[in-house]
């Protein structure tokens, strides 16, 4: 679930997600870039722990803790 607020902060939920695998840690770093690209804070919540656990074998789990 993408939300935005008044302030153009956009959270996005992953409670929901019960597996991923590269793929999917792909489109949520590609949508970080975008976020940067138009100076937007991004943050997720709830990630599932395969998807953590991808992002931390290939050295990119701090991209997804920090906030865009």
């Amino acid at each position: 679930m993408l939300e935005s607020s008044g302030a153009e902060r956009f959270v996005i939920d992953c409670a929901g997600v019960k597996r991923a695998d590269s793929a999917g840690l792909a489109v949520l770093l590609d949508w970080l870039a975008w976020a940067r690209r138009k100076s937007r804070p991004l943050s997720f919540e709830n990630l599932p722990q395969s998807l953590v656990a991808i992002a931390k074998i290939s050295e990119v789990d701090g991209l997804l803790t920090a906030t865009a």
